[in-house]
């Protein structure tokens, strides 16, 4: 049985009569032989951004603005560009992927793109940003701070100079539809991972609504790098230069990471020696069998039993700990209290909550959060409970005992 997801034709239902029609696929064409050709989903995916789905792909991403079209590089024109309130820039190129040369070729073309800019300075960006913003010729900080309400143009600098240094991008290939070779593409994919760019490849198939002019786009993610290796890279003239920490330290290590918990820990601890007992922690847990996931925007970072995601610990980027909600099940209070009893000066909370009851949290005793500093320092039996907890929770039958995590993916 073949177990991919595909795409099925939608229609439109009347609710009175239980009529549906079926809506007409719109064909894309090569370039400059019709309307819907590679410049028409470029200049569409200029203008309604959100199509692009950069948050499923890489949560830290998320929040993108356009930048411009037909950025010049010595490798050739990138068809956009797109920026987050982080300095965090996204590269797209799209695609028809009827054509035998573009599945070849886009790979390696897009990654030419990357490593072409991640050479430039700040400086070498704006100008090509304001080039190819023609007789507007607006910068890169203009649009940033006009779209993010920025405030600072030095600090907005050095963040995206550190990204263009540490060759931190998100790419994206965006077609019409891929209807063979996807898995060895994504394979392709995956080999550049250690590059420290997140990849995507995302389909964009468009309807024609009846009677009307719009058009229904339905995006959907057919691969993406999952985590990159912990990498130490460093920028010279001859472009990044990778090297693979885990080699360096310890081959058997699982050093895998995402670029958005990457970030994470750059925004909670920076260079401290914090920093690097965060991506022990990290190592270990997802070693224990336990997931990382990101919530909005990659906001904060969720510790979750692998089968029934429930959320036993939420790491903020402002150091604190949340364990609210789990105090509404049985099995979350006993671990709750286990974790007190781990956590030097941490005391349990009584909270009165209108929807759910009475709920548990753990708190410090001057009644100050949980730092990250608090469990990471108790990170060997942390690992433990939360793996025997999740154990528990996976076992339980469906939604029973299980505390709503909504409140923790706000």
């Amino acid at each position: 049985m073949n177990s991919k997801s595909q795409f099925v034709t939608p229609s439109v239902v009347d609710p009175t009569t239980g009529r549906s029609t079926p809506l007409e696929r719109v064909e894309f064409c090569p370039e400059g032989t019709g309307r819907y050709d590679e410049s028409w989903l470029q200049q569409l995916l200029f203008a309604a951004h959100n199509l692009l789905p950069v948050e499923e792909i890489e949560p830290t991403f998320a929040g993108v603005v356009p930048v411009c079209r037909e950025l010049v590089t010595d490798a050739g024109p990138l068809d956009l560009m797109l920026i987050n309130q982080h300095g965090l820039l996204t590269f797209v190129e799209c695609k028809l992927w009827r054509n035998p040369e573009a599945r070849r070729k886009v790979v390696g073309q897009i990654l030419d793109y990357a490593q072409e800019i991640s050479r430039w300075s700040y400086e070498d960006l704006d100008a090509a940003v304001r080039k190819a913003n023609g007789s507007t010729g607006r910068s890169l900080w203009e649009i940033a701070r006009d779209k993010f309400g920025l405030d600072s143009e030095a600090t907005y600098i050095d963040r995206v100079t550190k990204h263009l240094r540490n060759g931190t991008f998100l790419l994206l290939i965006v077609g019409d539809g891929i209807r063979e070779n996807t898995e060895a593409i994504a394979s392709y994919l995956n080999q550049y991972a250690g590059l420290g760019f997140a990849l995507g490849l995302v389909e964009q198939q468009i309807f024609r609504l009846p009677g009307s002019e719009n058009l229904l786009v339905q995006p959907r993610v057919l691969a993406k790098t999952v985590e990159i290796g912990r990498l130490i890279v460093r920028s010279e003239q001859s472009g990044i230069i990778v090297e693979n920490e885990a080699r360096l330290v310890d081959r058997t290590a699982p050093v895998s990471r995402t670029i958005t918990e990457n970030f994470f820990i750059e925004e909670v601890a920076g260079s401290s020696d914090l920093a690097a007992r965060l991506h022990r922690f990290f190592d270990s847990v997802k070693a224990a069998g336990l997931t990382i996931q990101a919530t909005k925007r990659g906001a904060s970072l969720k510790i979750c039993s692998p089968s029934a995601n429930q959320s036993l610990l939420m790491l903020t980027r402002q150091g604190d700990v949340e364990n609210r909600n789990l105090g509404t099940s049985d099995l979350g209070r006993r671990y709750l209290h286990k974790l007190r009893a781990l956590i030097p000066n941490a005391t349990i909370k009584e909270d009165k909550n209108k929807e759910s009851g009475w709920r548990t949290m753990i708190t410090k005793d001057n009644g100050k959060p949980v730092r990250i500093e608090d469990v990471v320092s108790v990170s060997e039996g942390l690992i433990e409970l939360m793996k025997k907890t999740a154990q528990e929770f996976d076992a339980l039958p469906s939604q029973s005992g299980r505390s709503d995590s909504s409140e923790l993916d706000a």
